[in-house]
Order: structure tokens, then sequence, then C-alpha cells
């Protein structure tokens, strides 16, 4: 692998994460201010899920972790064109940051993962009863559809910061055993 190669791919994917994690602020921005109807009350999603009446308390966690972990995406985006800008690392340590960066951004992603479907799984509280929050985004009666759409936005942007952590990780392994044997057969 050649090094400038791996700079200029490190690049795309810091700009992918930045820019990714900016549309999530939005949706999230525009998921909060989404009305909904439960009980036959109209009320924005960032009120009932906020309110101790409706929405339980480990969703209210759940979702504010959900918001850091996309914030946590950013800052690795910006420290990722940040070394990428700078070049201080040279090849050997740049491939074994590759992998470090790939592990962390599989296993954020992962966690990110399971606080959504967490979410998805939080009971909110009505006058006939509870439904899961993942039911009122995909009822039509509760919700519009553009909350659907959110929501499956997360979902699968989640996935594919997955495949792209598990891509840079494996890049990263196979350009440290290339540096490796090439030092061997250099000695």
């Amino acid at each position: 692998m050649e090094y400038k190669a791996v700079i200029k791919s490190l690049k795309y994917i810091s700009a992918i994460l930045i820019i990714l994690s900016i549309i999530e602020f939005l949706f999230i921005a525009l998921l909060n201010i989404t009305k909904i109807t439960i009980d036959t009350e109209s009320n924005f999603l960032i009120a009932i899920i906020l309110s101790p009446d409706y929405f339980q308390f480990p969703g209210i966690i759940f979702y504010i972790f959900n918001i850091l972990s996309i914030f946590m995406f950013m800052v690795l985006g910006m420290y990722l064109l940040n070394v990428v800008i700078n070049e201080k690392i040279q090849t050997n340590g740049l491939a074994k940051l590759l992998v470090v960066i790939g592990m962390v951004i599989v296993l954020n992603a992962f966690v990110k993962m399971n606080y959504l479907i967490l979410l998805g799984k939080s009971k909110i509280e009505t006058f006939s009863g509870t439904i899961r929050f993942q039911t009122a985004i995909y009822n039509p009666d509760i919700s519009p559809f553009s909350l659907t759409i959110f929501w499956f936005y997360f979902l699968s942007i989640n996935c594919f910061l997955m495949i792209i952590g598990a891509i840079i990780a494996t890049a990263g392994i196979k350009w440290t055993i290339l540096i490796t044997e090439e030092q061997k057969q250099t000695a």
C-alpha cells in the first residue's frame, strides 16, 4: 500500500464521518421538532421524550447517549482530518493507527446501534396503556412518515459506519503485515 493513497483515503473517510455527523445532527433537530399525537394530544417529540409522564427514564438516557455518540463520530472525523493534514505519523505508525481507528469506529457504531435498539424498545406511557417508541414511530396514526424516514436513516448510517470501520481496520492490518514482511526481507 502506498502512503499517499492511504492519506488520500483517510481524507475521504474523515470527511464522510464529519458530513454524516452533521446530517445526523440536522435529522435529530428535525426529529425533535416533529409533532406526534399521543392520546389525541399533539406534541413535539422532544417534549414527549423528556417528559417523565410519557417516557421512562432509561429511554431518556439512551436518547442522550445517542446524541453523544453522534458527537463522538464528529470528533473522531476531525481527529482523523487533523492527522491526515499534518502528516505527522509515518508509514508504520499510520498502519497501526488505521487498525485502532477502524476498531474504534466499529465498537462505537456497535454501541450506538445498541442505544438505538434500546431507545426503540423504550416504552411510552399513554392513557390506554404503554407502547414502544419504535411502534409509535412506525404507526401512521401517531407520527408522520418523516419520522419513519429519520429512524431508518439513523439505523442505516450506523450499519454503514460498522462497515467502514471494518474496512479501515482490515486495511490497517493488511498494511501492517506488508510493512513487517518488507522489513524482514530487508533485514
